[in-house]
């Protein structure tokens, strides 16, 4: 699907023109480098905190902020209204709402864990949670397309590697008990990484994307290698080869 000329001059990106890095059981999983809130699709995830509420300083270059100025004030009433009935958002949970000014239809919010020493089994549950709980709010509100930022790795301080990894793991995990529901799972990348070679980018994925077309060399299995090559889409976009994607996701 083409940009209409209206899209292009709001500056919205439809999510059908972002290319699939790899496709596993039927849900294209892509990397984007962009704003957010620019992104046409049926939801967003929000990395919001415990309050529910967006962030309240001023200028803040947090996601949660992003979200919640493109929005407008709607979306912050909505959230306002969702948290009186729940309370506090507790770490992994997540809620959803409309997405009003943002091209997207709705906005998913969740909070991951804030890590102030080293990281515990727990909080590697509760980012994990993260994502398996936007996912099933989506499967629930028939969300077929969704993007997600690295979820705690900017204020919070969840290392971004190992950040990264259980994105990735976790959302494969939950494609493999939930074959052909998703059509797109969408990673991105803030604007400020825009520096990335491109071109470098596209032949390393290509060449991983290609192992699946060649005969293992270690006696890999097919989901062996399914694995390594979805982990290893996520080892270039530093442009210096062995480096996790997501963690320039902040």
């Amino acid at each position: 699907m083409k940009q209409t000329k209206e899209n292009i001059n709001k500056g919205i990106v439809e999510s059908n023109d972002i290319t699939s890095f790899i496709k596993y059981k039927g849900t294209q999983i892509c990397l984007w480098q962009g704003d957010i809130t620019t992104l046409k699709i049926d939801a967003i995830v929000n990395a919001a905190n415990s309050q529910g509420l967006g962030c309240f300083i001023p200028c803040h270059k947090c996601i949660d902020n992003a979200i919640h100025s493109a929005s407008g004030v709607e979306l912050r009433l909505e959230c306002n209204k969702i948290m009186q009935e729940i309370g506090m958002l507790q770490t992994g949970k997540a809620f959803i709402t409309k997405g009003y000014n943002l091209p997207s239809k709705y906005v998913i919010h969740t909070v991951g864990p804030i890590i102030y020493e080293n990281v515990t089994e727990k909080e590697i549950l509760e980012l994990k949670n993260c994502y398996i709980n936007s996912l099933e709010l989506a499967k629930e509100n028939n969300i077929k397309t969704i993007a997600f930022p690295c979820i705690s790795t900017g204020e919070f301080r969840f290392p971004k590697e190992l950040a990264s990894k259980i994105a990735i793991e976790t959302i494969k995990e939950y494609l493999d008990t939930n074959e052909e529901y998703f059509e797109k799972i969408i990673f991105f990348v803030k604007p400020e990484h825009q520096s990335t070679d491109r071109k470098k980018l596209q032949k390393e994925a290509e060449a991983v994307a290609a192992l699946k077309q060649k005969p293992p060399r270690l006696k890999l299995t097919k989901k062996q290698i399914i694995k390594t090559a979805l982990l290893s889409l996520l080892f270039t976009m530093a442009g210096c080869g062995i480096t996790f994607v997501i963690s320039l996701l902040v």
